[in-house]
């Protein structure tokens, strides 16, 4: 497609002024636009596209600036087809988003519930072993060697005495 021509507009036959308008209109409308902003759908962009000025459209030829109004508004057009198709789809989005940062909320509050749940047992299970066993030089039941995984018998006193 062949970008269209400027008019001199002073000397210019007013049906290549319609023309003009016209293919601009076209363009804008189906979303092909060689100027103006892609999804501008106003007189000032059919005037961008058209190399005319906008006075064209609101005082030589109002009838094409009321025509592209109700093509715009009242016509099934690509772009406002897509704009309508995108803003449902970013709602959409927003929703899950929102739905998602809920779950995320909810999910930490449950990590930090099981982390003071651990954090109060383990108090508990420690104050519990002093209970049973006030000297823990005494006898201790057999510990976890950490990090390695395996057992290691703590021996009484008496029988690294015994040993010497």
């Amino acid at each position: 497609m062949t970008a269209p021509t400027e008019l001199n507009t002073s000397s210019a036959r007013p049906e290549d002024v319609v023309a003009q308008l016209l293919a601009a209109m076209v363009r804008i409308l189906s979303g092909r636009p060689t100027k103006a902003e892609a999804g501008d759908l106003t007189i000032t962009a059919v005037a961008v596209e058209s190399g005319l000025k906008r006075h064209y459209l609101t005082h030589k030829h109002p009838e094409l600036k009321d025509l592209f109004y109700q093509l715009r508004d009242h016509h099934d057009n690509p772009v406002k087809h897509d704009a309508a198709e995108l803003k449902s789809e970013v709602d959409d989005l927003k929703r899950r988003l929102g739905d998602a940062n809920a779950q995320r909320r909810k999910w930490k509050q449950t990590t930090d519930t099981f982390a003071r749940a651990i954090h109060v047992l383990t108090l508990e299970n420690s104050q519990l072993r002093q209970r049973l066993d006030p000297d823990p030089l005494t006898s201790r039941p057999p510990s976890r060697s950490h990090g390695t995984g395996t057992l290691h018998a703590v021996a009484p006193p008496d029988a690294d005495e015994a040993a010497k």
